[in-house]
């Protein structure tokens, strides 16, 4: 995974996106990690969405485990704070907080 990310930043004429499944105590924890893998990276774009119960996923996690979007916003601002990237647009509607590169 760590060689794939490494990689990334080599794809220069392509637009490059490290998207988090943001989901409650399960990948909603330790913001120094993801930006220490963001920093690896350098995608253009890092992309938090808000888990949804919905399909299969019902089976494995509960409805809490779906974050609203204040705690989003506020994991995307402690990744965004650690990472050097910038809060650029949300949607409350789709539950997505998209970061950005300068």
């Amino acid at each position: 995974m760590k060689e794939s990310l490494r990689l990334l930043k080599e794809f220069k004429e392509a637009r490059t996106i490290f998207r988090i499944t943001a989901v409650k105590k399960l990948t909603m924890t330790n913001p120094e990690s993801y930006s220490e893998f963001i920093k690896m990276s350098e995608p253009q774009f890092v992309e938090l969405k808000g888990y949804a119960w919905l399909g299969q996923s019902r089976e494995r996690l509960t409805k809490e485990s779906a974050p609203s979007m204040e705690e989003l916003e506020i994991f995307a601002n402690e990744i965004a704070k650690i990472s050097g990237y910038t809060i650029k647009a949300k949607d409350d509607v789709s539950r997505v907080v998209l970061l950005s590169r300068e």
